[in-house]
């Protein structure tokens, strides 16, 4: 648990605006180097959520069904579409028209999941219970306008990383003194 969940919050701020940069970045004598430079970019951007969910999901209490999989499949479903477009069109973008608007619909989708399931887990965590989406509707807008939102869920993300440490030492003091009374 010393990967991203104790990061404080200008440390993944600063990350994601070298990002940021770096996804709007254009090498004007080589298009491929431009690309290359813009996944990246959108890599080291776009990689906060998707780390933290996934750490999250191990501090998750096992009686609170969340379902990860489902994550990770949508999490794949939209870098796959968004990387494949970056590259297919040199980074130019493309256009979706006629009947591939109903899968762009489900990157869509699938882009917001990956968005939401991290905000999910924290709440789950903080609650212990399941969040409905009327308890994360406000992290979810925050986890949206990244990277302004890192500066006030990061350190809630801090305190849920530190209450289980502190957890666990709890519980490992507590077996050193059966072993010690037996």
């Amino acid at each position: 648990m010393n990967g991203i969940l104790a990061w404080k919050h200008w440390q993944v701020f600063i990350v994601m605006m070298i990002g940021g940069v770096c996804s709007n970045f254009e090498v004007e004598w080589s298009p491929q180097w431009t690309t290359g430079i813009r996944i990246l970019g959108f890599m080291l951007y776009s990689i906060w959520p998707i780390l933290v969910a996934n750490e999250l999901q191990q501090l998750l209490p096992k009686r609170l069904p969340l379902y990860f999989n489902f994550f990770l499949i949508n999490t794949f479903v939209w870098l796959a579409f968004f990387f494949g477009s970056i590259i297919i069109s040199n980074g130019e973008g493309i256009r979706i028209t006629g009947l591939l608007v109903i899968p762009g619909f489900y990157v869509v989708f699938a882009y917001f999941y990956s968005l939401a399931y991290p905000v999910k887990v924290l709440n789950s965590i903080e609650k212990q219970q399941v969040a409905r989406l009327s308890q994360y509707i406000g992290d979810l807008l925050l986890i949206s306008f990244l990277p302004l939102g890192v500066w006030f869920l990061q350190p809630r993300i801090n305190a849920v990383l530190a209450k289980y440490r502190l957890a666990q030492l709890e519980q490992q003091q507590r077996d050193q003194n059966r072993l010690l009374e037996a």
